[in-house]
C-alpha cells in the first residue's frame, strides 16, 4: 500500500506541476528573438544530442551559448545541439525492502527488570542467534545537480531515513543463565520471538551519472555512495549503488515530454543496528528476557531490474516514477525535479 501510494503521489504531482505551469504560461515557448525554439527544447531530460533541424534562422547577430556550463556546451550549442539545462534540484522519495544476512552479532542479557545499560560490553554469545532478517527503508532526499560536461552529471544528497529491520531472536536460557537461575532441576529451555530494529537519521551522498542520446533513444549509468548517520550514534548503513538504464522519448505536445527505460540496478547496503528488545515471561518463574544487541548485516539480494517513466514539461519541470524488482526485493521510486 505504501509502495502504490507513492506512486499515485508522483502523479498527482504531476497534474499539479502541470496545472501551474499552464496558469503561468510556463509551457508557452521563449519569445526572445532566436532562443525561442533552441532554448525551449533544452529541458528535455536525457537527451544530450538532439540536431535541432528545424531550428528556424536566427536574428542578424551570431547565436551565443550563455551558460558556463556544461564545458564545451557552447561548442555545440552553437551547432545547433541540445543541452541540457546545467543545474536541477530533485526531490526523492525511495521505498525499499531487502533481506539481509548477518555477519556479527553480539549481544547482552539481563533478567527481569535488568537491561543491560548502553556502555556495558556486548560479545558474540553461540546461544543466541538473530534470523528471519528483513529490512524496510523508507528515505527522503534532496539532490542537488550539474552537468559538467554535456555528458557528465555530478551530484550531491542530503535527506532523512528510516529503516526497519525485522528480527527473530533465539536464546538458549539453560546455557545463558547457569544455576541457580536454570539447571536440570529447573530448565529454563530456548525461547524465541520476532521483533523490530529501528533505525532513523539523516542522509549525506554523492554520485554521478554519464548519459548519451541519439534522438529518440538514450542510454544512461550512474553510482551513488550514501552514507546514513543514525540518531544512535552507533547506528550506521552505508550504501553504494550503481545502474544503466536505455530508453526511448515521445514529444506527446509541444508542452509534454514521455519517455520511458528499462535497466538494471546493483546495490550494497552494509548496516549496523543498535538496540534492546524485551522477550516477555521467557523463564518458568515469569521474568522478562532483556537483549541489548548489535548487528552488523548487509543486503543478499544485490542485483534487480527496473522500470521507470519521465514526464517534462518545458521550463524544466518534471516528475518520475521508477520501480526495481530483484529475487526477493524490491524498491519503488517517485521524484519530481526542476532544472534551470
Amino acid at each position: 500500500m505504501k509502495q502504490l501510494q507513492l506512486l499515485l503521489s508522483a502523479f498527482v504531482l504531476l497534474v499539479a506541476v502541470c496545472a501551474v505551469a499552464e496558469e503561468s504560461g510556463d509551457i508557452d515557448d521563449i519569445a526572445e528573438p532566436g532562443k525561442g525554439p533552441f532554448f525551449s527544447r533544452l529541458q528535455s531530460p536525457l537527451r544530450l544530442k538532439e540536431r535541432i533541424e528545424e531550428m528556424p534562422p536566427g536574428p542578424e547577430a551570431p547565436f551565443e551559448y550563455e551558460r558556463r556550463l556544461p564545458f564545451f556546451g557552447r561548442e555545440l550549442a552553437e551547432k545547433g545541439y541540445a543541452l541540457p539545462l546545467p543545474f536541477g534540484v530533485t526531490v526523492l522519495i525511495n521505498d525499499t525492502l531487502q533481506p539481509q544476512e548477518i555477519s556479527n552479532a553480539a549481544v547482552a542479557l539481563g533478567k527481569g527488570s535488568f537491561v543491560p545499560p548502553p556502555d556495558t560490553e556486548l560479545r558474540e554469545l553461540p546461544y543466541v542467534d538473530f534470523t528471519g532478517v528483513e529490512a524496510d527503508s523508507l528515505s527522503t532526499q534532496v539532490k542537488l545537480d550539474a552537468w559538467l560536461f554535456p555528458f557528465l552529471n555530478v551530484y550531491a544528497i542530503v535527506g532523512y531515513f528510516r529503516s526497519d529491520v525485522d528480527l527473530i531472536v533465539e536464546a538458549d536460557l539453560d546455557e545463558g543463565f547457569p544455576p541457580p537461575i536454570c539447571g536440570p532441576l529447573q530448565p529454563c529451555g530456548t525461547v524465541s520471538q520476532p521483533f523490530k530494529a529501528e533505525a532513523s537519521g539523516y542522509s549525506y551522498g554523492a554520485g554521478f551519472s554519464a548519459a548519451y542520446g541519439a534522438e529518440p533513444w538514450f542510454g544512461a549509468i550512474n553510482a551513488t555512495y550514501v552514507y546514513n548517520d543514525g540518531r544512535n550514534g552507533d547506528d550506521r548503513i552505508v550504501s553504494l549503488s550503481a545502474g544503466a538504464r536505455t530508453g526511448r522519448y515521445w514529444n506527446i505536445s509541444e508542452s509534454l515530454l514521455l519517455s520511458a527505460y528499462v535497466g538494471a540496478d546493483y546495490l550494497d547496503v552494509d548496516q549496523i543496528v543498535n538496540g534492546t528488545t524485551r522477550l516477555p515471561g521467557a523463564f518458568p518463574d515469569g521474568d522478562d528476557l532483556n537483549v541489548r544487541y548489535r548487528i552488523d548485516q548487509n543486503n543478499t539480494d544485490k542485483w534487480s531490474g527496473l522500470v521507470g517513466m519521465t514526464f517534462g514539461l518545458k521550463r524544466g519541470i518534471g516528475v518520475i516514477a521508477e520501480a526495481a524488482f530483484g529475487e526477493n526485493s524490491h524498491r519503488y521510486m517517485a521524484s519530481a525535479y526542476y532544472r534551470f
